[in-house]
């Protein structure tokens, strides 16, 4: 296995991917295809990227589920020698060497080279294509000479991220689509077009761009936001002191006023038998999330000439487009159900067969959804 010129058909690389490689895949944080069977992998690309006198690979696995679905992956791979690496991050031993593949976002040159590569913002023959950088007015103009730190952030389920400087987040996308990622698109549209204040500024992105086919987004990189909370945590947190409340009160003595859909109401207007339950700061917070949202999609609405920004009337063709949509994740979901009904006991069995028995019902009710009723 000659690394310097290594190609996709290599006979040992392609033991490794069946081996040792898969193994890692599987069992990483960021592989979404944990609740399906892989049946078959391929390497679909192999990109070298040279840094510091060394390659390492873009790698773009290829499974196929044996539901007949298909997923990709990039895992970036470098060799080092084995005694400079801690044997937990060894993937794989290159053979009839003292060489080893690690994922090349725990080799700090690898991290240093992707900074750099953005900070230059300097096309990269790779393969067919480039890599492609794309930088941000901020970073343009503020951005580090060089990248003295970086570290991973081990925290995200489907991504990995990259902290350089403890100033940008880079993530690095692993399960990779046609086309440009929308993360990059909106980011970019909102903070650099429409200078929206309320996301992170858009720092750089890297894609592997293509003459004639599709574009592949391989990562965006912001500023670093302190994170206050998570929204979604904070929600429910104050959802289980509500319902305290009404426990409290006990449920059958709590009578909640029904207001009509989409009539404003302003917080000093509520019932008290609804502001006794929820607290200002839950409802002071939903305003804000409420207000934060409307100014992002007015930001949206308001472009005129960027085609995949403009407004778009709902008609047949994208109804038809929805329901296979909808129809596909509905059939992948109800594969896994069957799968998963043997182990299945008491009440959580019963909704699954009530679901299973209801399959033509929902299906027809998807296919008979009708746009023009909303």
């Amino acid at each position: 296995m000659n690394w310097k010129t290594l190609k996709k058909n290599d006979e040992t690389f392609q033991g490794l991917l069946e081996g040792p490689i898969r193994d890692y895949v599987l069992k990483s944080r960021w592989y979404g295809g944990k609740t399906s069977r892989d049946k078959s992998w391929f390497i679909d690309h192999l990109l070298p990227v040279d840094y510091e006198k060394q390659r390492a690979y873009f790698l773009i696995i290829e499974i196929l589920y044996e539901e007949g679905f298909v997923h990709n992956y990039i895992l970036p791979i470098a060799r080092v020698n084995k005694k400079d690496v801690d044997k937990k991050l060894i993937i794989a031993e290159v053979p009839n060497s003292s060489f080893v593949l690690i994922d090349a976002v725990y080799h700090a040159p690898f991290r240093a080279a992707l900074y750099n590569m953005m900070r230059k913002e300097k096309s990269i023959s790779v393969g067919n294509g480039k890599f492609v950088m794309d930088r941000g007015a901020q970073y343009r103009r503020n951005a580090p000479e060089t990248c003295t730190d970086s570290k991973l952030l081990n925290l995200e389920q489907s991504n990995t991220t990259i902290v350089y400087e403890d100033h940008y987040f880079f993530k690095l996308y692993r399960r990779v689509f046609r086309d440009l990622n929308p993360d990059i698109e909106m980011i970019q549209y909102l903070a650099e077009k429409q200078r929206y204040k309320n996301v992170p500024p858009f720092s750089a992105s890297i894609t592997w761009s293509r003459p004639g086919l599709y574009d592949v987004s391989i990562g965006l990189m912001q500023e670093k936001i302190e994170n206050k909370g998570d929204a979604w945590e904070w929600s429910l947190e104050h959802l289980k002191k509500t319902f305290k409340e009404i426990h409290k009160e006990g449920a059958e003595n709590v009578s909640i006023p029904s207001i009509k859909r989409f009539r404003t109401r302003t917080l000093e207007a509520l019932p008290k038998a609804v502001s006794s339950l929820v607290s200002d700061e839950f409802l002071n917070g939903l305003r804000t999330m409420a207000e934060r949202t409307a100014h992002m999609h007015i930001a949206l609405s308001n472009e005129m000439v960027d085609r995949p920004f403009l407004r778009k009337h709902y008609n047949s063709d994208y109804a038809v487009w929805l329901k296979n949509r909808i129809n596909y994740q509905f059939e992948s979901r109800y594969a896994l159900l069957e799968r998963s009904l043997p182990n299945l006991q008491g009440l959580a069995a019963e909704y699954a067969n009530y679901f299973k028995e209801n399959k033509t019902k929902i299906k027809n009710q998807i296919f008979g959804f009708d746009g023009n009723v909303l």
